[in-house]
């Protein structure tokens, strides 16, 4: 134990460099992992490109791949930060455009307020356009492999928690977003909503 009596950790076959401790990992190689996740990044200056490959060994048909770019304007545009994302991946091609503010007023009592970013942990408004191509599969019937576009538009509302402690005078340990979404598909899929907490739609719009 430590000298406050914190009870310490004690690793089973572990190494001992300087304060550092390095366990002694051992693999089975008799019962390999059937599925894997492997993701290559690199970026600087507000960019980055990564590659995503998953799947399961022996099953080629499983494999997902995706190849990933984005780019955080470094200026804002009349106060608004920019941040544009493009994908491709063999199911297709999707592309957004992000404009972000922290509509949050400044507490001039905190000098760290006083730049407003959009982080999500104050009052952010976000408008994001996503245009996505998807290739739909050849059908039993005969129909051959198409390209299905899609068009969807999103306002956000970011409450974080500075924004909580100031209108509510308490915090969660999260932020709760907001949202309205319109697009030329209809249902979750569509709206880019599947997966989300709580989430409704009707036709070409939905909230969430």
């Amino acid at each position: 134990g430590d000298a406050d009596g914190a009870p310490r950790r004690s690793l089973h076959g572990a190494t001992r460099i300087g304060e550092a401790v390095m366990p002694d990992l051992a693999l089975d190689f008799d019962d390999p992992p059937t599925a894997y996740d492997v993701m290559l990044r690199a970026g600087g200056h507000g960019s980055e490109v990564s590659f995503e490959q998953s799947g399961q060994v022996g099953v080629p048909e499983a494999v997902r791949r995706r190849l990933k770019y984005q780019h955080r304007w470094p200026f804002k545009l009349l106060g608004w930060e920019a941040l544009e994302r493009h994908q491709m991946s063999p199911a297709g091609l999707r592309s957004s455009f992000r404009l972000s503010r922290d509509i949050l007023p400044p507490n001039m009592t905190e000098p760290h307020e006083t730049q407003a970013v959009a982080n999500a942990t104050g009052l952010d408004v976000r408008l994001e356009s996503v245009r996505e191509v998807t290739l739909r599969a050849a059908s039993p019937g005969g129909d051959a492999p198409s390209l299905v576009p899609d068009f969807r538009q999103h306002a956000e509302l970011v409450v974080g928690p500075r924004a909580q402690q100031r209108y509510l005078n308490r915090s969660l340990p999260f932020s709760v977003l907001l949202g309205v979404a319109a697009s030329t598909r209809e249902g979750d899929a569509g709206m880019g909503l599947r997966g989300a907490g709580v989430a409704r739609t009707r036709g070409h719009f939905g909230v969430y």
